[in-house]
């Protein structure tokens, strides 16, 4: 949604809630769901200690995390599917050309490589008018350390 434009009225309402709202990153998920990954304790107490809050998830995040790997799991996808009935899925669209050009520009220029989902994910965090997020958690900070501290959502990555 371009900036100045009403939001809709479902994101209305999560911003009057009294509970924060959260990105969750779709490393946490592969490491929540893989006991060996080396970062499954961390997504384990991220996830409970966010376990009340509002968690939006915006598409991209939504198809990285949905792989073909992951959809063979019948059990972690049964568990992921279980959680997402209560996500607030957040269209992108409006985000997608300028993170595709953003991302191309700043690959080819050697300036920063950030992958698209990551870069559409950057464009949510830091568009004031349409979404109020207090926490992002990931692990991939690096990506997303400017935009957050600028915007002052809190990285949580344990």
């Amino acid at each position: 949604m371009p900036p100045g434009q009403d939001l809709p009225q479902k994101a209305k309402m999560i911003l009057h809630k009294s509970n924060k709202n959260v990105i969750v990153d779709s490393c946490i998920w592969f490491a929540l769901f893989n006991k060996s990954d080396g970062n499954h304790k961390k997504a384990l107490t991220i996830i409970k200690n966010i376990d009340n809050q509002n968690i939006l998830c915006p598409w991209p995040i939504l198809l990285e995390t949905l792989n073909t790997r992951f959809v063979k799991d019948k059990i972690n996808l049964s568990n992921f599917n279980s959680r997402l009935k209560h996500f607030t899925l957040i269209d992108d669209q409006h985000y997608r050309k300028q993170a595709l050009e953003a991302t191309l520009y700043n690959a080819i220029a050697g300036k920063r490589y950030i992958s698209l989902v990551d870069m559409v994910i950057r464009y949510i965090l830091s568009d004031k008018k349409t979404h109020a997020i207090n926490y992002l958690a990931t692990f991939n900070i690096e990506d997303f350390i400017d935009v957050c501290k600028e915007r002052k959502i809190t990285i949580l990555q344990e």
